[in-house]
C-alpha cells in the first residue's frame, strides 16, 4: 500500500497543478493501463452493440450462462477501455465469465444523454443476444453512475433489469456538494475537486446535476436488483457512496457497501502492483458467482 501511495504522489508533482488540456487528460487516463499486464488466456473480440461500439471478452471455458456489462469510467469525457483492458482480461480469466464492455460516446463531444443512451442500448443488445442468462452490470467512476442511471430508465420503460450490479467507487452526485469532496483532499491522490468541476461542466452542459439521470442519488431508487458496492477510504466520492447506499436501503434496495480502508479511487486497476486490487477483484467474482447460484436455485437475491 506505501508504494502506491508513492506512486501517485510522484504522479501528481509530474502532472502539476493546472488544468490540463481535454487531450492531455484522455493520453494520462491511457496510461494507468499499464499497470497490469493482460490475461494471456483472455480473447477480445470488437463489435457493434445496436450501433455502439463494444469489445468482447472471454476465454476458452467461459461459462457463458452469465454476463457481465461493463461501463468504463474517466468523468464521462477522458475514459476509454484502454484503461480498463487489461483489467478486465483479468477478471474474465479469474472468473471465467465473458465481458461486454461499452465504448459509450463521451463529451463534449457528445454531452448528455449520449452516454447513458449508448449504454442501454448496449444493453439491450446483450438482452437480445444472451436471452435467459444472467447478466450483471459492472461500473467504476463515472460507470457506477451509468449503471445506476440506465437501471433507472429501465424501470421508467419496463426492460428487463440485470441479476445485479457492481459498482466501485461511484460517482452519483454531480453538483459537488459533499464534503469528502475538501476534507479527503489530501488523502486522495487521483481526484481534484478542479478537474471533477471541468468534467461535469463539459458532460452536463446546461442541464442540472440534480436531474437524476446525471447524479442518481437525486433519484428514486425503488425497485432495482441487488447492488453491491466497494468503495475506498482515500477517495473523494465516500461521502456520496455512503449517503448512494443508506439511500438504497430506504428504498428496500438490497445494497451492500464494502469500505476498503487506504484504497484510493477505483485501485483495481493496479492489479498487479497492489494486493487489495486482486482482493477485490476476487470479491466481485465471488458476489457474481454467489448471486447467479441463487437465482438457478430459485431464491431470492
Amino acid at each position: 500500500m506505501q508504494m502506491m501511495r508513492v506512486t501517485l504522489k510522484t504522479l501528481r508533482w509530474l502532472r502539476g497543478e493546472q488544468l490540463p488540456t481535454l487531450q492531455t487528460a484522455r493520453q494520462r487516463f491511457r496510461r494507468i493501463g499499464r499497470f497490469t499486464k493482460m490475461s494471456k488466456k483472455t480473447a477480445i473480440s470488437q463489435l457493434g452493440a445496436n450501433g455502439v461500439s463494444c469489445e468482447y471478452y472471454t476465454t476458452a471455458d467461459a461459462d457463458t450462462s452469465n454476463l457481465i456489462v461493463f461501463l468504463h469510467g474517466g468523468g464521462y469525457c477522458v475514459g476509454s477501455l484502454d484503461t480498463y483492458r487489461a483489467w478486465l482480461s483479468r477478471v474474465v480469466e479469474l472468473g471465467n465469465i465473458p465481458i461486454l464492455a461499452v465504448a459509450y460516446q463521451q463529451a463534449p463531444e457528445h454531452p448528455f444523454p449520449t452516454a447513458p443512451s449508448n449504454a442501454l442500448s448496449a444493453y439491450e443488445w446483450a438482452l437480445e443476444h444472451h436471452s435467459g442468462k444472467n447478466i450483471f452490470l459492472l461500473g467504476d467512476s463515472a460507470g457506477g453512475g451509468l449503471c445506476l442511471s440506465i437501471m433507472l430508465k429501465m424501470r421508467e420503460e419496463n426492460i428487463p433489469m440485470p441479476q445485479a450490479a457492481i459498482l466501485i467507487a461511484p460517482w452519483v452526485d454531480l453538483t459537488l456538494q459533499q464534503s469528502s469532496l475538501t476534507r479527503l483532499a489530501h488523502r486522495d491522490l487521483i481526484m481534484r475537486k478542479k478537474d471533477l468541476e471541468m468534467l461535469v461542466h463539459l458532460y452536463i452542459g446546461r442541464e442540472s446535476a440534480t436531474n437524476p439521470f446525471i447524479s442518481p442519488l437525486y433519484a428514486d431508487l425503488a425497485g432495482l436488483p441487488p447492488i453491491y458496492i466497494q468503495q475506498g477510504t482515500d477517495d473523494l466520492f465516500f461521502d456520496e457512496v455512503n449517503e448512494l447506499h443508506k439511500k438504497l436501503l430506504s428504498a428496500g434496495v438490497k445494497s451492500k457497501l464494502e469500505i476498503w480502508k487506504g484504497m484510493p479511487h477505483v485501485w483495481h486497476v493496479m492489479y498487479d502492483q497492489v494486493k487489495e486490487a486482486r482482493q477485490a477483484t476476487r470479491k466481485i467474482i465471488d458476489f457474481i458467482a454467489e448471486t447467479a447460484k441463487n437465482k438457478n436455485l430459485g431464491q431470492t437475491n
